[in-house]
């Protein structure tokens, strides 16, 4: 893992980061009065700093919802993070450039994404998996 090494532990942009997205979180609270804040499940730690620092600082209560991430069927995280993210908006990632991503996508990763960002139902992604693996 990464964690073992000669280079092992945390650097110190990872260790203040909860810092700085609590902060974040207490500015959008004053100036927007944002209550909610919504993320990745791997951003579940940041998210309860900024619940707590917002509690402590104001003594108002505000909430962090997880949603699971979107990976490969390898574990690998897709999104900006990562580099591999796409946008559902032709002035950040143009048709062809969305095109060409759906069309690289290995076949094992199709029916979860199917799940994840379309609405159809399960019986109708099931058909089409099993018409694509003829």
């Amino acid at each position: 893992t990464r964690m073992e090494g000669a280079h092992a532990g945390l650097s110190v942009a990872e260790f203040s980061y909860p810092l700085f997205q609590a902060f974040d979180f207490a500015h959008l609270y004053k100036t927007e009065a944002c209550r909610v804040q919504i993320g990745g499940s791997d951003q579940w730690g940041n998210m309860t700093a900024g619940c707590d620092f917002v509690r402590r600082t104001t003594g108002e209560v505000v909430y962090g919802v997880t949603l699971p991430l979107l990976t490969t069927e390898t574990g690998e995280k897709l999104g900006k993070s990562m580099g591999n993210a796409v946008w559902i908006n032709a002035a950040r990632t143009s048709p062809f450039a969305l095109y060409q991503h759906l069309l690289q996508t290995q076949d094992a990763d199709l029916p979860r994404l199917l799940r994840f960002l379309t609405f159809l139902p399960v019986q109708e992604i099931k058909k089409i998996i099993a018409a694509h693996t003829q």
